[in-house]
């Protein structure tokens, strides 16, 4: 098969379009004694509530690739740099924290 990386929705099985999956899986995983997931591909445009909500629910936590790009993408040449990238990265990981 394809490569699901390289076409929509580029991994990223974590929005409510591909709810059937995880709705599937998580209790799964929270049966068999799992509790922890990591994803590989994340849109960070995308809302992903649901999903985190339902992780939560069954005492799974999620650890979310955060990918910064290449150094062409992502230039870091300065303090300014730094803080826009931190800045970006807060915004994405921010989710209901202080409710975990």
């Amino acid at each position: 098969g394809e490569d699901p990386l390289y076409g929509s929705p580029y991994g990223d099985y974590f929005t409510d379009e591909y709810s059937a999956f995880w709705v599937r899986d998580l209790p799964l995983l929270n049966a068999m004694g799992a509790n922890s997931v990591r994803t590989y591909a994340w849109n960070t445009t995308r809302d992903h509530s649901e999903f985190l909500d339902m992780a939560h629910a069954n005492n799974i936590k999620v650890t979310i690739t955060y990918f910064l790009g290449s150094t062409l993408q992502t230039p870091i040449a300065s303090k300014e740099d730094m803080e826009r990238v931190a800045q970006n990265f807060g915004r994405q990981v921010a989710y209901r924290t202080t409710s975990f």
